[in-house]
């Protein structure tokens, strides 16, 4: 019996299993991946698997049978496939999945796994931190895996016995997070189409000057809400700036779009506080939801 059994061997379980071992924690893996029934790559993936000290298996059923406890470390598009691949669980055996996903898809997965699935937010890069990246946890499965996890997941925390809370955070943060990727790859392409990276990179060094999310929140929102319509007009001619470069606008539109749906709620004498003019945001929008839906 292998302890820890992984669907779906890519860079993140590679990462852990490496990880463990020069933690020297002598797990047992195991591993079935998708890739193993293509007949072009599957050898690279065996050695891989090997490579890693991780046996590889013929199917995920197989890992459900031979192992202790199941990763999931599938992409978001493959949690049902993969959890319908592993079911039904032993008693007692516990299915973590690790996928980036929604959490209406996290507690469909539960709902073909039962009490044995357990919903995990993985909070950081796995590269630098491998098995101690930052993780929350939920399911009722969670609070009686935390010997497990303490061992193999020190960095995880057991944040809710309901699955979906996790990956719910997870989900917001990555509002922001890849957000913000995407606005730096916005950002770059047309300062390097326009040859004025040297000149647009040290005014953005200048304008990041908010230590925590909280202060960058708390004057953000207030400005937004005050003089939205106007900024909202600025990135009109920002998504226009950028179809004369031939670089693409998206996160430009969007910005517009937010800009403008916030200025028009009219808020008015706002403390520069993030919960209250979200709160205050809010409301409006959904007075004007119900308006539109009125008019229509």
């Amino acid at each position: 019996m292998y302890e820890i059994g992984f669907i779906g061997f890519g860079e993140a379980a590679a990462a852990f299993v490496a990880g463990w071992r020069d933690a020297g924690r002598a797990a047992t893996v195991a591993a079935y991946d998708l890739l193993f029934d293509d007949a072009a790559k599957r050898p690279g993936k065996l050695a891989e698997c090997r490579a890693a000290g991780v046996t590889p298996l013929q199917s995920a059923e197989r890992v459900r049978d031979a192992c202790a406890r199941i990763v999931s470390a599938v992409t978001p598009d493959e949690v049902l496939a993969a959890a319908r691949s592993v079911t039904p669980l032993r008693e007692g055996q516990a299915c973590f999945d690790i996928a980036s996903a929604a959490p209406k898809k996290k507690r469909a997965a539960a709902a073909i796994l039962g009490d044995g699935y357990v919903d995990v937010a993985v909070m950081a890069p796995v590269l630098e931190r491998r098995h101690g990246t930052a993780m929350l946890v939920g399911g009722r499965r969670a609070a009686a895996e935390a010997a497990f996890l303490a061992e193999y997941f020190p960095s995880a925390e057991v944040f809710s016995d309901a699955v979906g809370d996790a990956s719910l955070v997870k989900m917001i943060r990555s509002v922001f997070v890849k957000g913000l990727e995407s606005i730096a790859v916005e950002c770059t392409l047309a300062a390097s189409r326009a040859g004025v990276t040297d000149t647009v990179f040290p005014s953005l060094d200048r304008a990041l000057r908010f230590d925590t999310m909280r202060a960058l929140a708390d004057y953000t929102l207030e400005r937004v809400a005050v003089h939205g319509q106007r900024r909202g007009a600025e990135m009109d001619e920002v998504c226009e700036t950028l179809r004369d470069l031939g670089v693409p606008s998206a996160m430009s539109a969007g910005s517009a779009a937010t800009q403008k749906a916030m200025g028009a709620l009219s808020l008015e004498r706002l403390p520069r506080d993030a919960e209250r003019v979200a709160r205050a945001a809010l409301e409006g929008l959904e007075r004007a939801s119900g308006m539109d839906g009125e008019a229509r």
